[in-house]
């Protein structure tokens, strides 16, 4: 148990580091870049032309202006800025939002897993000390109903609330399921599995776009081709998703819920 201990700090402290670590390179690289021109394109994925839009870019650099192409989902009007990371020495761009969705929530979640991993370790300590192991098993057990209830309260009240303080702010329009997307995964065997997502097409200042769903399921039918959604358009952070999609994980997230607080009451019940 002392070793768990050890381990759960050594994690948090590396945790903490990258988490920091992250925060100080996002401001340092950070910039905004100008648009000096939008050029209309398309793609064709999946059988389906997806328009695109090539921006002419003005970066400030350390030695100067730099005008750099750069693809894009919708169309900008020249002066407008885009928040941007270009790294000099590979001579890349990306979006911001884009370099700090590739940080992914990786950091965080290890720095739970250390916090749970020292919390676990400490409690067995003291049990193994005072005798009372029974009391570190029910530690465990209702630690475990309470993560659960907490991960489905998130997913299923705080989540959606953010989400909706921010609609007022976005464009809300209707889509159109166009097409579904193929995907493969592994399960735990190493066997491939086929998951679709759905491709929507939307109108945009008066531009048809398309998006792909970042939910996946194992058939089509749950949403047709011709099915009727709702798109939101959030232009602060550029993000889009459809407010159908975060219906679906509710259902998840509910099980999560229902599992926790069933299993707590059983708990409860039996005296266990």
């Amino acid at each position: 148990m002392i070793i768990l201990v050890i381990l759960g700090i050594a994690i948090m402290a590396l945790a903490i580091w990258v988490i920091r670590n992250n925060k100080r390179m996002s401001r340092g690289r950070a910039i905004h870049a100008y648009v000096n021109g939008c050029e209309a394109g398309s793609k064709n994925i999946m059988g389906v032309d997806i328009p695109v839009f090539t921006l002419t870019l003005s970066i400030p650099t350390s030695y100067g202006t730099k005008e750099m192409p750069f693809e894009f989902n919708t169309p900008k009007d020249i002066g407008d800025t885009i928040e941007v990371f270009y790294d000099e020495e590979k001579d890349r761009l990306q979006l911001a939002k884009d370099v700090k969705l590739n940080q992914g929530n990786g950091p965080k979640i290890l720095l739970l897993v250390g916090v749970i991993m020292t919390l676990f370790g400490a409690f067995g300590i003291w049990s193994d000390v005072t005798g009372n192991n029974e009391f570190f098993g029910k530690v465990c057990a209702y630690g475990t109903c309470i993560l659960f209830i907490f991960v489905g309260i998130y997913m299923i009240f705080i989540k959606p609330a953010k989400l909706n303080k921010r609609v007022d702010k976005c464009i809300v329009t209707e889509g159109t399921v166009v097409n579904y997307v193929e995907h493969y995964s592994k399960d735990s065997d190493g066997r491939r599995r086929k998951m679709y997502a759905a491709l929507y097409s939307y109108m945009y200042k008066g531009v048809e776009l398309f998006y792909e769903s970042t939910f996946r399921s194992s058939s089509m039918g749950s949403k047709p081709i011709g099915t009727k959604v709702t798109i939101v358009v959030d232009t602060e952070s550029n993000r889009v998703y459809c407010k159908e999609d975060e219906a679906s994980g509710k259902k998840m997230s509910l099980l999560f819920l229902v599992i926790g607080v069933g299993v707590m009451i059983l708990l409860m019940v039996t005296g266990k």
